[in-house]
């Protein structure tokens, strides 16, 4: 008994913050929900869901999903049908409408016609930036789609020479490609001038996936190819390899310090598929091993398709074992207090309660499992006890 309790009170010194795996709800009579983008305080995820014919773009907020707005001017409509960002704060989002792509702010309501001049070419946005006042995005052309550079105050127009691009958060600098028979990553900082970055150590061959928040890290992919993946690190001209265990490999965020995060898959297999985290001090982990507490017994990670800048939120898929079926998902790492059950930032009697209502019960994904043992017992009552007032 008196080893019991020593190792309970050592889980209450020593565990960090819980992990918490909210399932996002997808509306009645529609599948398939994907998140893309998370805001950067985890507040806001925006993504798409399905029906039997079409994608529509939504977005989820305090559990909730909402169906993102039409766009409606006169006798003009464009209906949401995916997203290109969102900014940092989500208030704003660009989205991929049909026929027409257009900006939306979630706080006011207000739409932003991206080319009012001629909307016939369709613009839609590709990638935001975190204030949400730059998007770059592709246009219909007279000969095939170009990309455009869209800047609030400025209009709309088309980048001489990148193709692939993504922007920086601060809107100031364009990351892309120059295609010469391989693509060539480059940056810009206008419609014109080109600096490409192989002579800088960056990869030949690759095209830009994402730019991390602070602007020190590039996420590549090769240009024909998904047995690997690019980090380039600007300020020092190194590049990293990501090689994965498996045939193909799909990297699709990147936080601030340069990990990695996204899912690979067998060629034999394709039905076979492991979400990673990578970094270069740890190499690949599968997200299983990474975040093993937040996950709810009967599901599996699936997919990771966007990350915060500072690592602690993730967005992507699970999928339930009983029937294959995905589901999203948003991933707090570790923001709710010690013994904040119902991580409302006050541990509290409610906290107290949620414990011995699940007092015995064992499993993964249980919000009273404090100490991420599989069971609920004395160690996360005392964990609350110990903490409790902290917050309130």
């Amino acid at each position: 008994m008196r080893y019991a309790l020593l190792t309970a009170l050592g889980m209450v010194f020593g565990l960090a913050s819980a992990q918490r795996l909210t399932l996002l709800p997808t509306p009645d009579g529609f599948y398939g929900g994907v998140p893309y983008y998370v805001a950067h305080n985890g507040s806001i995820v925006v993504g798409t869901v399905r029906d039997s014919w079409n994608f529509y773009g939504v977005y989820w907020a305090n559990g909730q999903v909402h169906f993102i707005p039409s766009f409606v001017s006169g006798s003009v409509s464009s209906t949401a049908t995916g997203v290109g960002g969102v900014s940092a704060d989500g208030s704003i989002v660009a989205v991929v409408g049909n026929p027409f792509g257009y900006l939306w702010n979630r706080q006011t309501g207000q739409f932003v016609d991206l080319y009012p001049r001629n909307r016939n070419r369709a613009p839609q946005p590709r990638s935001l930036s975190a204030d949400g006042r730059t998007v770059v995005g592709t246009i219909q052309g007279n000969s095939g789609q170009v990309w455009f550079l869209w800047r609030e105050g400025e209009g709309l127009d088309i980048h001489r020479r990148l193709s692939g691009m993504v922007v920086s958060p601060d809107g100031e600098t364009l990351y892309g490609v120059l295609e010469d028979g391989i693509p060539i990553p480059a940056r810009s900082t206008d419609l014109c001038a080109v600096e490409t970055l192989v002579e800088q150590g960056a990869p030949l061959d690759a095209r830009v996936v994402r730019v991390s928040h602070n602007e020190r890290y590039l996420l590549l992919r090769p240009g024909n190819t998904l047995n690997v993946a690019y980090v380039w690190e600007i300020p020092t001209g190194t590049t990293y390899t990501i090689v994965p265990p498996y045939d193909y490999v799909f990297a699709t965020a990147i936080a601030d310090d340069g990990t990695v995060y996204g899912y690979y898959r067998p060629t034999s297999s394709p039905t076979v598929i492991v979400p990673f985290r990578w970094s270069v001090q740890d190499g690949f982990q599968d997200l299983h091993e990474v975040f093993p507490c937040a996950l709810p017994d009967g599901y599996a990670y699936w997919t990771v398709r966007d990350v915060s800048p500072d690592g602690r939120y993730l967005v992507g898929e699970v999928k339930r074992l009983s029937d294959n079926r995905t589901f999203p998902f948003l991933l707090d790492t570790g923001g709710c207090l010690p013994g904040d059950v119902d991580c409302n930032g006050c541990v509290d009697d409610a906290d107290l309660l949620q414990v011995l209502f699940q007092f015995g019960a064992t499993g993964r994904g249980l919000n009273a499992d404090l100490n991420c043992d599989a069971v609920v017992d004395d160690a996360d009552l005392l964990m609350v006890l110990f903490h409790f007032g902290s917050g309130c």
